[in-house]
């Protein structure tokens, strides 16, 4: 039977460089923001992302969760679903297609900046770069498709408020 366990890792910086370590959890059974568990002591990490550990066959992968912890661990119970229906679904010999993973806005807007300055519009690149990160910033949205119609509304009365 396939292996449909995913750990919550944090890839942080440590006295011994960048390592990997599990999440803690506190008392109330969530994911302690920026701590891990290294000798069995939770240690405040604040340089660091979240991943997702996972096994494909006997090879370890390891998959971008964001820096949010609380997406993270939401992130970590929709793969285990995604792994545990892929092998239900292997068991009766149906395949499941693969789901592209989703877009983060961050990275995204990287990306258009990028493309801009890569055109040669450079001034297009500085105004967007400005909008952006402000529209981000107000916004609290992690991913592309959690952007609605009424977060640009609320920016623009944001806009509108300055």
């Amino acid at each position: 039977m396939p292996n449909t366990t995913v750990t919550l890792m944090r890839r942080c910086q440590t006295p011994k460089g960048w390592r990997r370590h599990p999440v803690a959890f506190g008392k109330n059974g969530r994911v302690r923001p920026e701590y891990v568990l290294i000798d069995g002591k939770q240690v405040h990490c604040p340089d660091g992302h979240y991943v997702l550990r996972f096994y494909r066959g006997a090879k370890v992968q390891y998959e971008n969760a964001g820096d949010n912890a609380a997406t993270a661990y939401t992130l970590k119970l929709a793969k285990e679903k995604l792994l545990t229906a892929k092998t239900a679904a292997q068991d009766a010999g149906i395949v499941l297609p693969d789901v592209p993973g989703r877009k983060y806005l961050r990275r995204e807007t990287n990306r258009y900046i990028q493309d801009r300055k890569d055109a040669g519009a450079m001034e297009a690149a500085r105004k967007s770069e400005n909008v952006l990160n402000e529209f981000i910033l107000t916004s609290g949205r992690t991913f592309v498709d959690e952007v609605t119609k009424q977060d640009i509304f609320d920016y623009h009365a944001y806009l509108r408020k300055q």
